[in-house]
């Protein structure tokens, strides 16, 4: 499928053969209106959709200039080189570049090998995001997330580093591919699967580069909390950070109103009720799996959560257990 998307994309499109007849320059009229380097969302999605696939123009140079809309950008081959509040940014093949709502900035020419994506975002597409989710721990990584892309004050960018992320470049190929084949039913296929591409991000954020380092200490925290809830020390995390764990600490509660211990204990909360609810593992065995050693602290905290001990919240949910 990769191959085809190439070879359709490969050739100049109409906009690109003006502008080698124009002095490779961008033709404002085509983004923007009057005098203000805004791209408007209106411009490019139609009435009454929130998303939009476009691919990125080659052989310009889009000068300094701000959106309406959060853009996504897939580079399917080649590489770009933006420039960002100053800073340059390279996003090569398989990698992801997320730029907020009103963030300033350029964008080098790009040569007819270099293949990008634009997938321009509406912000009204995120609010069903962050209304689904399934946690308060991921609502706090999603809260993030939408913040900086919603283009709220110090907005800025996420890099996606996800070459090796197979579901998810799977599903920016089906995207693609959607564009490609113009089957018609692009208003429903753009947002759903769009919806699990973020999903799927959302679990990839260890692997991101985000402008504002405040907020890259808190989202590598709680990614740090997601992967090591088990076994993971303040400690460790501080040293990654490099912050004193006091001072981790204190941003913690300041930034997610939670402890260490309540976010682990979440996170680790979290996991043993997927497992009571599909599997048929012992409870004491679910306590160990999560990083209980202690099974009767296990099942106080457990019924501190809950209201009610492990077993008699898998059995109250039977309707939710999955046979195996």
């Amino acid at each position: 499928m990769r191959q085809e998307i190439i070879e359709y994309l490969l050739p100049l499109n109409d906009e690109e053969t003006e502008a080698l007849g124009n002095a490779l320059k961008v033709d404002r009229n085509l983004y923007m209106e009057g005098g203000r380097d805004v791209v408007r969302a209106e411009k490019i999605l139609e009435k009454g959709r929130t998303v939009a696939l476009r691919p990125h123009t080659r052989l310009v140079h889009f000068p300094l200039h701000s959106h309406s809309y959060v853009e996504l950008i897939y580079v399917i081959e080649g590489k770009m080189v933006h420039y960002i509040n100053n800073r340059k940014v390279e996003v090569k093949k398989d990698e992801i570049l997320l730029l907020g709502e009103g963030v300033e900035h350029e964008i080098e020419k790009t040569g007819v090998g270099d293949i990008a994506m634009n997938v321009i975002i509406h912000p009204s597409f995120f609010s069903s995001l962050l209304s689904s989710s399934v946690s308060t721990f991921d609502s706090a990584l999603q809260r993030f997330l939408l913040d900086t892309m919603k283009g709220k004050e110090n907005s800025g960018y996420l890099h996606f580093f996800v070459e090796k992320e197979i579901p998810i470049l799977n599903l920016m190929e089906n995207l693609t591919w959607a564009y490609v084949r113009k089957e018609g039913q692009e208003s429903q296929v753009y947002p759903l699967t769009l919806s699990l591409l973020f999903r799927h991000l959302l679990s990839a954020t260890a692997e991101a580069e985000i402008e504002d380092r405040e907020k890259s200490i808190l989202l590598r925290s709680l990614s740090y909390i997601r992967d090591n809830y088990k076994n993971g020390s303040l400690e460790e995390l501080a040293l990654l950070v490099a912050l004193s764990p006091s001072a981790l600490s204190r941003k913690l509660k300041r930034e997610t109103g939670k402890t260490w211990t309540e976010l682990v204990q979440e996170k680790r909360m979290e996991n043993a009720v997927w497992l009571l609810l599909n599997t048929k593992e012992r409870v004491d065995d679910i306590a160990l799996s999560v990083g209980y050693e202690n099974i009767s602290y296990f099942h106080r905290l457990f019924r501190k959560m809950f209201s009610m001990g492990p077993k008699e919240y898998r059995d109250a949910r039977k309707d939710t257990f999955l046979e195996l």
